[in-house]
Formats: structure tokens, C-alpha cells, sequence
């Protein structure tokens, strides 16, 4: 904010002036008011970019988390995919002897886990009916006479 003037504008009598004192207070009313909103031109356009920064700051950490969240995943699935290749090119010997069967090598590497990965309609279903089944709580307990 501007400092204010020492001169009192409402203690002048405006109309006793010369053309020139006139022109004179004109030009310095004019000159105040011009550095006046200079000045608060300025601290509003220091104020807007200061939350312009922060703005750009919080979105720029939002997308580089998520670009990372992407490569971490985009890693794991990699690894998974390796994994199951290895495992793949194993005859079905060396697989029973690591406790493994070619029907579980997904399963054992994590797609079966992989969240982008739908679940069939068989345990959809199982898991639905397991839902509505109605919960037993916890049983009475008998006493036993003595």
C-alpha cells in the first residue's frame, strides 16, 4: 500500500487558485494516484503469482507421484511377466519339483493378484453368495455341569 499524502486535499479551497496552483495540485493528485496503484497493482501481482507457484507446485507433486505410481506398476508387471516366462520354460518335472504345477505359475507369480486384471464370473459369483450368506456370531457358551 502507498503512503498518503501529507498534503489534506479537503482543507483547500480549489476554487481561490491560480490556473497554475491549479494545474500544480492537479498534476500532483494525479502523480500520488498513479504511484498509489502502481503499488497495489504490484502487491496484487505479487500475491497472484505466489499462488500461481503454488498451484503449479501441487500439481507438478501430483503428476510426478503419478508418473511414478505408473512405473512402479509398469515395473512390477514386468518382473511378473519375466517370472512367468522362466517359469514357463521349466518342464513339467522341475516345476513339480519346486511344489508347482503349470496351471498355478500365474497364480504364483501374482496375475492372479493383478488388480487390472477382471476376475472370472465363477468368483464373482462364489464371492456374492458367500456375502449374502447370513453371518453365524459368536456361539452361547454352555456350562457345564460340575
Amino acid at each position: 500500500m502507498a503512503p498518503r499524502s501529507e498534503f489534506d486535499f479537503s482543507a483547500l479551497d480549489y476554487q481561490a487558485l491560480s490556473p497554475a496552483e491549479r494545474s500544480a495540485v492537479v498534476n500532483k493528485v494525479v502523480r500520488e494516484a498513479r504511484v498509489a496503484r502502481a503499488s497495489e497493482i504490484a502487491t496484487v501481482t505479487q500475491a497472484a503469482w505466489q499462488g500461481i507457484s503454488r498451484v503449479m507446485q501441487s500439481l507438478g507433486i501430483a503428476v510426478s507421484a503419478a508418473a511414478m505410481a505408473a512405473w512402479r506398476r509398469h515395473r512390477d508387471r514386468r518382473a511378473r511377466r519375466l517370472a512367468a516366462a522362466q517359469l514357463y520354460a521349466m518342464d513339467d518335472r522341475a516345476l513339480r519339483d519346486i511344489g508347482l504345477r503349470r496351471g498355478e505359475i500365474e497364480f504364483a507369480v501374482g496375475g492372479a493378484l493383478d488388480p487390472t486384471r477382471r476376475p472370472r464370473a465363477g468368483n464373482r459369483a462364489r464371492s456374492c453368495v458367500e456375502a449374502l450368506r447370513p453371518k453365524q456370531g459368536p456361539q452361547p457358551t454352555q456350562r457345564l455341569a460340575a
